[in-house]
């Protein structure tokens, strides 16, 4: 008997020459076997020996957790990515090529509109609320059909009410209606909210800012850049590429005037390869027309995706660097690492914040409902967290640099160009809609065996627990409005130290900074013929 390590460290005790059946080796001599010694107490002298061996020779590693990247790297190794076949079993699910949840196909109506760019009627007018008590808006979805009217009467911000916001889903995919909650001007007091004496004055400069950043979102002619995170070895960039190239095949339109690179990643350096390999040979085949078939236009330039191997909590890229970015699923195989999957998702989430653009959006698919509990519980501690973290690290940079220098003026004057895209003289605020459906109710049947105490915790949950809800759809906008006005809106006093004082003299606008997230405006959408 000897022991044996297998590359990945396993242990195992195997068989050296003899085999159990008809006592031959390995070269077919037949063997007698030999009676088994016995000490004098009658027990097995093999056993004893076995038994005092270290344990570790007996035992087996644990399989990497699911999600690492280990896990990733054995999962594809042990595929063959030949084949498309359809999904039938658990089993058959794991196998490469598999979408889980939904399609490019069926993600399309959420995503052109996001690259293609959205009407003036479509583009929310305001993603933040000045009167807003925590760092997270939410408004609740009617569920009704809404009729855009360009002559609809918009409520302003005086007397502390958020403008009235409608959007409509390009393709009539989506509809909501999202109104602003009446509130009572008395019933808001100045201590409470201290920034609504300066309201009138801000909200001149909140409108110009969201009509600047309209007529640039509608009007940008420049082609856009998407990041797809995790994408595994069914990449949505992909697809997304081979939609725009039969774009461009039917209209005639380079497609790199829309969108001039997608870049996907993942940190499986397997699955980033077998991608490569594929891409290419599809290119080829592309490239070299078969008889019959007339090779594509040398004036149009032919868009390929890139497939780099890459950890998504640490991405090399600049700030506001991509406009679109799209996760599915990385995130919740991420989540179940019991020991670093929260973190690490916030990570991801900061990271992919901190490269999203100014007026781009982050697209993420997970089975967390947030119109369940446990996916609000998700959109808290993952998404909305992430957001704020990527708030801080700015925040801390900022703070940073400004200390190393002494007015803004000196700050442009040794800088020839803006540092990855940050802006000393704008803020960023975030709008988070959520496509998740109506649901359907539970089958109760399952609950008749369930014991009192779950009986209790149902009651208490309420009706909506009766409801179970399949995967959603998160887009995440990303825009910008004046760091004058985040201030004044969202801004707090803060001590001032005497360094400070003799610093900055008399000027008092220096005491107010924003020490936290500007609220973040959360709307539920639902989809048309369900």
């Amino acid at each position: 008997m000897s022991c044996v390590g297998d590359s990945e460290g396993v242990v195992e005790v195997i068989a050296e020459s003899t085999q159990e059946n008809g006592g031959r080796d390995i070269n077919n001599n037949t063997k007698r076997s030999a009676p088994a010694a016995e000490d004098e107490d009658g027990s097995n002298k093999l056993d004893n020996d076995l038994s005092s061996r270290p344990s570790k020779v007996l035992k087996k590693e644990s399989a990497p957790n699911y999600g690492s990247k280990e896990y990733w790297e054995a999962r594809y190794k042990s595929h063959s990515t030949e084949g498309d076949e359809t999904i039938t079993t658990t089993y058959e699910a794991t196998a490469p090529g598999h979408e889980w949840y939904f399609s490019y196909d069926e993600l399309q109506p959420l995503i052109m509109p996001l690259i293609l760019g959205e009407s003036d009627d479509e583009v929310a007018e305001s993603d933040y609320d000045e009167d807003a008590e925590s760092w997270v808006e939410e408004e609740e979805d009617d569920e009704e059909e809404y009729d855009h009217d360009e002559d609809d009467e918009r409520e302003d911000y005086e007397g502390g009410c958020i403008e009235e916001s409608e959007s409509n889903n390009k393709d009539n995919i989506a509809t909501t209606e999202t109104a602003c909650s009446e509130k009572e001007a008395n019933a808001i007091s100045e201590s409470e909210h201290p920034i609504v004496s300066n309201c009138d004055n801000a909200t001149t400069d909140v409108k110009e800012a969201n009509g600047q950043a309209e007529t640039s979102h509608s009007t940008s002619n420049r082609p856009k850049r998407v990041l797809e995170v995790g994408c595994g070895d069914k990449p949505l960039g992909s697809d997304l590429v081979l939609d725009l190239l039969s774009l461009q095949a039917n209209s005639q339109v380079d497609a790199k005037t829309i969108v001039d690179e997608v870049t996907c990643i993942d940190y499986s350096d397997t699955v980033v390869q077998m991608l490569i390999e594929k891409e290419k040979k599809e290119h080829e085949h592309t490239t070299s027309p078969t008889d019959g078939e007339q090779p594509q236009s040398a004036s149009l330039s032919n868009l390929q995706p890139t497939f780099r191997s890459m950890d998504a909590r640490s991405l090399p890229f600049h700030s506001n660097t991509y406009d679109l970015i799209l996760e599915k699923g990385t995130l919740d195989a991420m989540l179940s690492d019991k020991e670093e999957g929260l973190s690490n998702c916030i990570q991801i989430v900061k990271e992919m914040a901190r490269v999203t653009s100014d007026g781009g959006a982050i697209l993420i698919v997970s089975h967390l409902n947030a119109n369940e509990s446990k996916g609000m519980v998700w959109l808290e501690d993952v998404v909305f967290s992430g957001l704020k973290a990527e708030f801080l690290e700015r925040s801390r940079s900022r703070s940073a640099e400004i200390a190393t220098t002494t007015t803004s003026l000196e700050r442009r004057a040794n800088s020839d160009e803006q540092v990855d895209g940050d802006n000393y003289d704008k803020e960023y605020v975030w709008s988070v809609e959520v496509h998740g459906g109506h649901g359907s109710y539970r089958d109760t049947k399952r609950d008749n065996n369930a014991d009192a105490d779950n009986d209790v915790d149902d009651d208490a949950d309420g009706e909506d627990d009766a409801m179970v809800y399949g995967p959603a759809v998160y887009i995440i906008r990303k825009k910008s409005i004046p760091a004058v006005v985040a201030r004044e809106l969202f801004g707090k006093k803060r001590a001032k130290s005497t360094q400070d004082a003799q610093s900055k003299g008399s000027d008092g606008d220096d005491d107010v900074e924003l020490v936290e997230m500007p609220p973040v405006k959360l709307s539920f959408l639902s989809y048309d013929g369900e």
